[in-house]
């Protein structure tokens, strides 16, 4: 046991150390900071065959370069996950060459002249787990981590080595292939599709990309640039690649005009995907990536577009640099008034793992959002003048910065040290709550208590009062101490209603007061959303015998369906699976309202043992087209049924369902909201195959690892999904190790340390290593 131990400790040592002892990204995750070029690379001619069946990638790299001193007699490239074939250099001659691991070593026969120019051809084959993802729809897309190009093109590719390039992409007929740069020309011939892509400029090769699948494309110009949009089948329809189009228009000439600076790509190729694949950067060179997976379109949309200019052409020399881009793009997204406030909640592994923010998350949506709330709420406005004075003169410059560059660029601008906010210690989720509580202790005296529920806020809240006497209304500021407290309200008359109108700051609160108050803005008030805020909170009245004909009265007189919808809400709970009452919710499932239909379907859940509501729902399963109303339904049927029969219905419905898979998450969790059986556990396992959506797969994992007994089921897991192509999955594998016994888990670790790429499972290997 204590030679395992030692054995994983070298391997750990290796890993942190062997990034040291190359020149090139190996197992730490990023760019060393000084990469080894003694060869200055002048243009790149790629041929790339893309075979998504085989998941595999055959390439030709021709390289262009000159010596930059006289001792250059052996070059030390990176080539992880790929087979050399051959090296040629000019006129075909054969050079020696060696793989040591990652690395690409090779050999001239005696040192190269600095005076003369050289090329160098690499034919090769790869295979990656990182540097590709082949997505459910069959499409074979390049990752933007760092060190990730290396996994399909071998060779010195890093932020500070950028050359001209083209290349040609060749794939089976029925596929389109996008790549960075400019799109020249398209062959087809037995059977198979080449297009050729070149730049005019000096490109980064590590800001290279391409995308392979069956894909729908729209197109539109903007001056001499060409902008396409191609999309995964059934992401967007026609209308929606449109608007795509219109704003990526917008969007690229609002930030030319702002920072007086042309479009840095020849042409922009956006490509829209249903799944991100745990990828936290959505641009390179050329290209967007956008996702369906991922709330805000738009907001991805501005940032893939804006990442040419700060991302791209002004890039981190290392992903550790990176932590300043956020910013960058922050301040634009301040200055150009981009809405960016809602966004996912943070991927579902972060919020099950504890695992730490790592240089991934530095190019990702969030950081963003949490850049521009830190510099919203940075009090140095020296900050704001820095970036102002430097911001166009970094959209000007294609070169890789560090974060001592960026340091001295802010310093240059103003003449004074300044230091950015750490938008990592911000989090635009983080929102105060408080409870505030109107106490009417005379007709003309209310008291307002304040109660922080979550963390309160540092300055004081500023809530706008309105309220209604003698059928005027009025208004008042008050200002309330963020750690709780009260205040009187005293006016000349009787108040009969009382409301608060707007406060200051990310601040959400529940209001508590007397019936009456509720009573009266629900009937009266101008504001639909407060009606139905009234509406909904009358239900902790239910016992109030007017409270029933007073809702049924405001039904009858309410236009406002979401208002209408909140009193279908109140009804429900307040008349609780009555007899004689299924019949309001039975009509309600058949509104034109959606809200409506929802909530009168999830009303009938009340009624068990009432033959024609099991009808209904299970009528409305069987023949309705709103995919909502139909996930609703299961949900309410299962609270109509015995245990057993309804989950006799749910695994013969999601044998149905397999090929839409419209309706399979729902009847997953309702199965497991039953007593488990090994039927549920059986059905449960079925989905974790690559053949299904992230959302499945993590959903049943999820499902079986809190609520089954079994621990067989996360042995096999790992067995059978720790080199799957998804790194979410292969994270997920590495998780369920703690199952095997001490020596299968140590031979586990030791052997994924040697081959995984992906930082965040090292980092979580590295870990659990250490806990040996």
């Amino acid at each position: 046991m204590r030679s395992q131990s030692y054995s994983l400790f070298v391997i750990l040592l290796f890993a942190v150390s062997a990034a040291n002892t190359y020149s090139f990204p190996l197992k730490n995750g990023d760019y060393a900071p000084f990469p080894d070029y003694n060869v200055e690379i002048t243009h790149l001619d790629l041929r790339l065959h893309a075979d998504i069946e085989s998941r595999s990638l055959e390439g030709k790299a021709i390289y262009a370069f000159t010596p930059k001193n006289t001792r250059v007699q052996e070059l030390v490239w990176f080539a992880p996950e790929t087979e050399i074939h051959s090296v040629t250099a000019d006129r075909n001659v054969s050079l020696d060459y060696s793989q040591a691991g990652d690395t690409l070593i090779i050999s001239f026969d005696e040192p190269l002249d600095p005076r003369e120019n050289f090329k160098l051809s690499l034919s090769y084959t790869s295979k990656p787990s990182f540097g590709v993802h082949i997505t459910r729809k069959g499409s074979m897309i390049s990752s933007r981590l760092p060190g990730a190009v290396s996994h399909w093109l071998p060779g010195p590719v890093h932020p500070a080595i950028q050359a001209t390039f083209t290349a040609k992409i060749t794939v089976d007929e029925e596929y389109d292939a996008v790549f960075s740069g400019k799109k020249n020309t398209v062959t087809q011939k037995n059977g198979k599709k080449s297009v050729s892509w070149s730049s005019e400029y000096s490109t980064p090769l590590s800001e290279l990309s391409f995308a392979v699948g069956k894909f729908d494309m729209n197109e539109t110009f903007m001056g001499i640039k060409q902008i396409r949009v191609y999309q995964e089948e059934g992401v967007s329809d026609e209308a929606q690649r449109t608007e795509i189009l219109t704003s990526a228009i917008r969007y690229i000439r609002d930030s030319e005009r702002y920072l007086r600076n042309e479009f840095p790509a020849t042409e922009f190729n956006i490509i829209h995907l249903e799944d991100h694949f745990w990828e936290t950067k959505n641009a390179a060179y050329g290209v967007g990536f956008l996702y369906k997976s991922i709330d805000n379109l738009e907001l991805q949309l501005w940032k893939a577009i804006i990442s040419q200019w700060y991302g791209v052409s002004f890039r981190p020399l290392t992903w550790s640099d990176a932590y300043y881009m956020p910013v960058l793009q922050a301040f634009l997204a301040i200055q150009q008034n981009i809405s960016s406030d809602n966004v996912n909640a943070s991927d579902p592994l972060d919020d099950a793992y504890d695992r730490p923010v790592s240089l991934y998350d530095h190019f990702g949506q969030r950081a963003l959002l949490n850049a521009k709330s830190a510099l919203k709420g940075s009090k140095d406005l020296l900050v704001m003048e820095s970036l102002d004075a430097s911001i166009r003169a970094l959209a000007s410059r294609n070169t890789p910065f560090s974060d001592a560059d960026f340091d001295i660029t802010l310093y240059e601008s103003v003449g004074r040290r300044v230091s950015v906010p750490d938008w990592r210690t911000s989090d635009v989720s983080e929102v105060g709550t408080y409870r505030i509580e109107f106490i009417e202790e005379t007709p003309t005296e209310i008291h307002i208590l304040a109660e922080p529920l979550g963390y309160p806020q540092e300055d004081s809240i500023t809530i706008n009062l309105s309220w209604e006497s003698e059928g005027s209304l009025s208004q008042k500021e008050i200002k309330i101490d963020p750690n709780g407290d009260q205040y009187t309200l005293e006016p000349d008359h009787a108040i009969t209603a009382i409301w608060i109108t707007n406060i200051s700051g990310q601040i959400d609160f529940t209001e508590v007061k007397p019936f009456p108050f509720w009573l009266h803005q629900m009937r009266r008030n101008e504001d639909a959303e407060k009606r139905k805020q009234a509406a909904l909170a009358l239900v902790e009245f239910a016992s109030n015998p007017d409270l029933e004909l007073a809702l049924q009265d405001m039904l009858a007189r309410e236009e406002n369906p979401d208002v209408r919808a909140a009193l279908y809400a109140v009804l429900s709970e307040i008349t609780s699976g009555a007899r004689g009452t299924e019949r309001r919710f039975i009509d309600g499932t058949r509104n034109q309202e959606k809200s409506i239909r929802h909530i009168s379907m999830k009303a009938l859940r009340a009624y068990r043992g009432v033959p024609h509501v099991e009808q209904h729902v299970l009528s409305t399963i069987q023949v309705s087209s709103d995919i909502a109303l139909v996930n609703e339904a299961i949900r309410t049927y299962r609270y109509l049924l015995e245990p057993e029969d309804f989950r006799r219905f749910a695994i013969r419905f999601l044998r149905e369902d397999r090929q839409d898979l419209l309706f399979s998450a729902t009847l997953l969790v309702e199965l497991f909201e039953l007593p488990v059986a090994s039927e549920t556990t059986e059905a449960a396992k079925y989905y974790l195959s690559e053949s299904w959506p992230f959302e499945l797969r993590w959903l049943a994992y999820k499902l079986l690892l809190n609520n089954s007994e079994e621990l067989q089921w996360r042995s096999s897991f790992v067995d059978n999904y720790y080199t799957d192509p998804d790194p979410r999955i292969r994270f997920l594998a590495v998780a369920s190790v703690s199952v095997l016994d001490q020596s299968d888990k140590e031979s586990f670790i030791e052997q994924r340390l040697l081959k995984e790429y992906d930082q965040r499972i090292l980092e979580h290997l590295q870990r659990m290593a250490r806990t040996l």
